[in-house]
Order: structure tokens, then C-alpha cells, then sequence
């Protein structure tokens, strides 16, 4: 329901917009580290740098991630059609 007050609602729209794309980045960092790690696990025993495996998995990130893109998604359009 939007506000009697349009700068509320754009305030909220870019309040909510920007931590979705904050959790977005730390997905995509979390992704980065996946990559370093297998391109580490990749190397020769002799010349591999000491990668910690990362905590979650690189499906479940993935599907983290495509989850967020549709919030994003969701989001705009739902501003699209208030505006």
C-alpha cells in the first residue's frame, strides 16, 4: 500500500533494493571464493596456495543467488506498476 508520501515509498523502494543487492554481492563473493578454490585445488600439490574450502555449497549459492536476481525482479516491476 503506498504512502500518503511518494518520497517514503522511493525511500523504501532504494532502502530494500540496496540490501537485496548487498546480500547479491556477498553472494557473488562467496561464488569468487568457490572459483579461487578450484582453480587452487587445480594447481600442482608443490605450487598450491592454501584455499580454504568454502562453507556452502557452490549449488546452493547458485541457487541463492538466481533467488535474489527474482526478488530484484519482483521488486521493479512492482515499482513499474505503482509508477
Amino acid at each position: 500500500m503506498p504512502s500518503a508520501d511518494p518520497r517514503t515509498d522511493l525511500r523504501d523502494f532504494h532502502c530494500r533494493r540496496r540490501a537485496i543487492i548487498a546480500r547479491l554481492q556477498r553472494v557473488n563473493e562467496a561464488l569468487s571464493r568457490w572459483d579461487e578454490y578450484e582453480s587452487a585445488q587445480a594447481m600442482p600439490a608443490d605450487l598450491r596456495p592454501r584455499v580454504r574450502r568454502p562453507t556452502l555449497s557452490r549449488p546452493a549459492l547458485k541457487e541463492l543467488q538466481g533467488m535474489l536476481c527474482d526478488a530484484i525482479r519482483e521488486q521493479e516491476a512492482a515499482w513499474e506498476r505503482r509508477n
